[in-house]
């Protein structure tokens, strides 16, 4: 699993269609962290997939809910997708 979209990195540099992958860092009964590894394409994911890029990785605190969901993984992109955090975002790639 894994969303495409544009991200901004806090130095002002934009990434647009980044592939984006989402690690869950901890969880509990009321918030979800999230970390977002971002690479440029997703080539770039399959040649490199220990090496994001790392000015654009960034952490996600966001609120546990319940959502449906078959695994954690799973849980994690629902979560951010439910939050409207990336509206362009391409989800399930």
């Amino acid at each position: 699993m894994a969303f495409t979209a544009n991200i901004t990195a806090s130095s002002g540099r934009t990434i647009e269609d980044a592939y984006c992958k989402v690690v869950v860092h901890y969880a509990d009964a009321a918030s979800t962290t999230l970390i977002i590894k971002v690479w440029e394409t997703a080539a770039e994911r399959q040649d490199l997939p220990s090496n994001p890029l790392a000015e654009f990785e960034s952490q996600r605190i966001l609120a546990t809910v319940d959502i449906p969901s078959p695994n954690p993984i799973a849980y994690a992109y629902s979560l951010l997708e439910a939050s409207s955090e990336f509206p362009e975002a391409t989800w399930n790639i």
